[in-house]
């Protein structure tokens, strides 16, 4: 109940609110508008993390699964 709770009151402070369902497939487009960031931001992001990250990659696009 406490998430639940944690959501309303971040809407009715008119804060961004992004569900999505668990273990998602996403470009890294899609992966940063969820995380509100630029794209290139992320990929820069994740190319420093890179040796701690296994990230699949389909061709030249990288597949991440969002777990939260």
């Amino acid at each position: 109940m406490r998430f639940l709770g944690d959501i309303l009151k971040a809407m009715g402070e008119g804060k961004p609110i992004s569900i999505v369902p668990v273990a998602t497939e996403v470009t890294t487009q899609k992966a940063a508008e969820i995380l509100g960031c630029s794209k290139p931001h992320l990929v820069k992001l994740l190319e420093e993390k890179k040796a701690q990250l296994n990230i699949p990659r389909l061709g030249s696009i990288a597949v991440f699964v969002l777990k939260m």
